[in-house]
């Protein structure tokens, strides 16, 4: 049987599994749209984190001074833009 997955897909453009999409960091935060910044260091790809835990929000609101690796790649939602 096939793998039909989209993120095993080797012509999908939102592909997870590779390395550089293992590289996204937390650089900021969108306080009007409750969301959470983060780029990829590799390719340069923005993305957001939206609807964050608190926990998450309280965090990532020093992430300016302080950036850190983002574990969650299948939460982001990548900007068209990008």
């Amino acid at each position: 049987m096939p793998l039909t997955h989209p993120n095993l897909e080797d012509d999908n453009p939102n592909r997870r599994d590779r390395p550089e999409d293992q590289d996204w960091w937390v650089y900021s935060t969108a306080v009007a749209e409750g969301a959470i910044l983060v780029e990829n260091r590799t390719t340069g790809q923005r993305a957001t984190v939206r609807d964050p835990s608190r926990e998450e929000w309280d965090v990532a609101f020093h992430a300016p001074s302080q950036p850190y690796r983002w574990l969650y790649p299948e939460r982001l939602v990548i900007d068209a833009a990008t």
